[in-house]
């Protein structure tokens, strides 16, 4: 009787561990779902807004050039690639109703730089003797007689006013403050969402260990209820079928059924544990790489063409010691985002340190010298400015190119070396490993 009760209590446990199992795994497939409409609104946010400054870009080139290349390749994004549009699908697919007021005003005010946009390339078109028909959306930008009465050097002078002035400027900023809050505002959604998930998962594996250690338990009870009452009667049998005498003994398949559950139940818990390690692989913060991935990264990428960027805030201690740990915090995110843009997909972005920060540009020789030097100023202009309450940053870095280090040596040494020469020399700069000597001959100083 005891043996048939320890087995039903058996079968019970197992049956909730069974239940906290799936729902750990449902719990888990919550945070990895929230985490990807995470990545997923932070891409479309950046598409949306490098489509925004492309298109910009394209029609001040042919404006000043007349290119037809860059006509071509504004109406291409326009009417063919349609980028911003399928990633505003994105985004509206992901926000609530109450975040979409900040993304349509964006749309709103980017319809009408657009408008502006053609306008001034119509008008650039007629300066230079051009046939709009080939783009028929210039067509439906109408000039004023007093624009058409323009000689061709004020038609061009009046284009460049419309890209440039007060009031094209001021949209611009408009639709760039609008997009960022609109991702601030699903990022904070998003974030809730999986901490939601995070907190829940963390509660069923608490009840799922708890559960675990009274099984084992139960098993061990199990243990001395056989001795007791399971090999007792057996050996009775044994005696029994010696003396040819009748004895009837109930078998022992319910703890082979007992503990072929436990170990099932056990097996599901460690590759569910084996999903959450990737937790371990990134910074709580800023959601970069951490240092344990930075360095695992090195060494499956050794032998490959790379570049290495170790970057540091500039006197962030100071930023802590004026505006507090929080405040510090929102600054490295910010960090973390701009390299994040600032750089490709596929290069490894790290936070290795409290304020240091590591990027390992993939694929690249020496070669791309000035296109990692544009970036890096494309960066340090980008942080050098406020946002919001968070203070405008500058910071220090050095480079270094695996196909410029010698046998032996080692890249992070390289970069770090082209570090420390910045930071002896003033900071708010960055360098070049091996043109580091006699002033950071590979990079301009940044404005304080």
């Amino acid at each position: 009787m005891v043996i048939v009760i320890m087995f039903i209590a058996g079968v019970a446990m197992s049956g909730v561990l069974l239940s906290i199992a799936f729902r750990v795994t449902e719990q888990y497939d919550k945070t990895r779902r929230a985490e990807n409409d995470f990545l997923a609104c932070q891409n479309a946010a950046f598409i949306v807004q490098d489509d925004i400054d492309m298109l910009d870009e394209r029609a001040q080139n042919f404006v000043v050039t007349g290119s037809d290349k860059e006509a071509a390749l504004y109406f291409d994004e326009v009417q063919t690639k349609r980028s911003m549009e399928t990633a505003v699908e994105e985004l509206k697919g992901l926000a609530e109703e109450k975040n979409l007021q900040q993304l349509n005003t964006a749309i709103r005010l980017h319809s009408m730089m657009a408008a502006i946009q053609r306008r001034a390339m119509r008008l650039a078109m007629e300066a230079r003797g051009l046939d709009a028909a080939e783009y028929p959306m210039l067509l439906e930008s109408q000039l004023t007689e007093e624009e058409r009465a323009l000689p061709a050097e004020a038609k061009l002078s009046r284009a460049l006013d419309m890209l440039y002035d007060q009031n094209y400027t001021y949209l611009k900023g408009q639709v760039e403050v609008r997009i960022r809050l609109c991702r601030d505002m699903l990022t904070t959604a998003l974030n809730n969402r999986q901490q939601s998930a995070s907190n829940e998962l963390g509660r069923l594996l608490k009840t799922q260990r708890t559960l675990i250690t009274c099984m084992v338990a139960a098993l061990f009870l199990v243990l001395v209820f056989i001795m007791t009452l399971v090999i007792y009667p057996i050996d009775r049998l044994v005696k029994g079928i010696q003396a040819k005498e009748a004895v009837t003994v109930k078998g022992a398949s319910e703890i082979t059924f007992l503990a072929e559950t436990y170990n099932d139940m056990r097996g599901q818990m460690e590759a569910a544990n084996i999903k959450l390690g990737y937790e371990a692989a990134h910074d709580a913060l800023t959601g970069l790489y951490n240092r344990s991935a930075f360095e695992e990264i090195q060494a499956r990428i050794e032998g490959e063409h790379i570049a290495l960027l170790l970057l540091d805030v500039d006197f962030f201690k100071e930023i802590n010691d004026r505006y507090g740990h929080d405040m510090g915090d929102r600054v490295l995110k910010r960090v973390g985002q701009v390299l994040l843009r600032s750089f490709r997909e596929a290069d490894k972005i790290c936070r290795i340190g409290g304020d240091e920060f590591s990027v390992i540009v993939i694929g690249v020789t020496s070669a791309a010298e000035e296109i990692i030097r544009k970036k890096v100023r494309a960066a340090a202009d980008i942080l050098r400015e406020p946002e919001g309450d968070v203070p405008g940053i500058t910071f220090s870095a050095g480079c270094a190119f695996s196909d410029q280090i010698r046998e032996g040596e080692s890249i992070f040494k390289a970069a770090d070396l082209a570090l420390y020469h910045v930071k002896e020399h003033g900071r708010n700069n960055f360098a070049f490993y091996g043109k580091q000597d006699g002033g950071p001959t590979s990079a301009e100083r940044g404005k304080s």
